[in-house]
């Protein structure tokens, strides 16, 4: 007899390339590592899409995230970022808006052990980046 699956435990990734079945971690909510991704603007296309996609991607795979645009204000960017640590984020992915402002809040990341992934945009003036993650555009 074929055992049943837990409904709970499945998500229909319609958004990946082959519809398949995705088992994502049952942890309870104190458990879920939190993510938080700070993008700087809703004004482009580009970074709508980047954050829908990098937030439903986290979430399949169990994630909670906390996704915020800062409409290219780098002082909403940085609270943005504060509140993400002071609510508990275990990693911050980051396209910054000004890097050289986010050295502070940075530095807290870091004395947290937040690991910090800057997006597309490299952070600079600052050793508390973990990853760097970005593309050739020649290449695309």
């Amino acid at each position: 007899m074929k055992k049943k699956k837990d409904p709970a435990k499945i998500v229909d990734s319609w958004e990946l390339d082959k519809k398949e079945e995705v088992m994502v971690s049952t942890e309870t909510k104190a458990d879920t590592k939190k993510v938080g991704v700070a993008m700087p603007t809703r004004t482009s296309e580009r970074w709508l899409d980047d954050g829908a996609n990098m937030k439903a991607q986290l979430e399949i795979l169990g994630y909670e995230v906390d996704l915020e645009y800062a409409e290219d204000n780098i002082d909403l960017q940085i609270t943005q970022i504060e509140s993400m640590l002071l609510n508990g984020a275990d990693c911050l992915v980051i396209a910054s808006i000004d890097s050289t402002k986010l050295v502070t809040v940075l530095e807290e990341a870091k004395k947290r052990n937040v690991p910090v992934i800057a997006y597309d945009r490299l952070l600079m003036e600052s050793d508390a980046l973990s990853y760097y993650a970005t593309f050739d555009n020649r290449e695309i």
